[in-house]
């Protein structure tokens, strides 16, 4: 049996085409494959933990960790296609650019390391750096928007792609910085 998991952060709209994608992968390789769509990075990172997982469809943040750190095998990459990251806020806030916020500012962030990082280095132009922000813990990049929307943070980190797959009215309520 092989265990194949989908990171976390791909849009719910795609599970239909996991499914199938799953299905053909046991038909062309005679197989058993389980499918593994966990919820949050902690449900992720507790299936890696267990070393049972075999195929990993990764964001390109925990692809190149996966490699590194936990010896995977990159069967595929996208051609001409790079994910960004975006620091985004409530439509009401009253930043309009990343670098007015402030120190202390409240920053909505998943378990995804990469993207914190990659994030840290765009908001040094603004003075800010990992002692004074405040990190709010979010388990979902959806669960950040939703956050954004009700003023419970300042900004959040997201995976452009997955910001970009938000519905048309949760787009309406955020900003890009």
């Amino acid at each position: 049996m092989l265990n194949f998991l989908i990171a976390p952060d791909f849009p719910p709209e795609y599970f239909t085409g996991w499914h199938m994608f799953n299905t053909q992968l046991q038909r062309l390789t005679d197989s058993v494959v389980h499918l593994y769509m966990p919820a949050d990075y902690q449900e992720q990172n507790d299936l890696l933990a267990n070393d049972k997982i075999a195929l990993i469809y990764a964001n390109p943040f925990d692809a190149s960790s996966l490699v590194r750190d936990n010896g995977y095998i990159p069967l595929a990459q996208p051609i001409n296609h790079s994910d960004e990251m975006i620091i985004a806020t409530g439509i009401q806030h009253p930043c309009n650019r990343s670098d007015d916020l402030q120190p202390g500012s409240r920053i909505l962030v998943t378990d995804n390391r990469d993207i914190r990082l990659i994030g840290l280095r765009l908001l040094e132009s603004a003075g800010l750096n990992e002692d004074n922000v405040t990190w709010v813990h979010s388990n979902t990049f959806q669960e950040s928007a939703r956050r954004l929307m009700a003023g419970d943070a300042d900004a959040g980190f997201f995976l452009a792609s997955t910001f970009h797959s938000f519905t048309s009215s949760t787009l309406r309520q955020l900003k890009v910085l």
